[in-house]
């Protein structure tokens, strides 16, 4: 995994990871970016709706907006 900082105050862009791959073991690595750089933008990837939603669980809680529908999952 390569971090390249974008700026001095916000922003990071990671590149040689996998999203689809990650699993709640790498959970820690990719919040302490986050807490870092503030906004992280992942090159490369590829995700579907279940590879995205599988993202989002390892990063933290997903949480459903009631205004919408949620996506289908299955």
């Amino acid at each position: 995994m390569q971090i390249e900082r974008l700026s001095r105050h916000i922003g990071a862009r990671v590149s040689g990871l996998d999203l689809g791959t990650l699993t709640p073991d790498d959970r820690g690595e990719i919040r302490a970016l986050l807490e870092e750089h503030l906004v992280l933008f992942f090159t490369g990837q590829a995700l579907d709706l279940h590879g995205f939603h599988r993202f989002g669980e390892v990063v933290g809680a997903l949480e459903q907006t009631p205004l919408f529908k949620p996506l289908a999952k299955g």
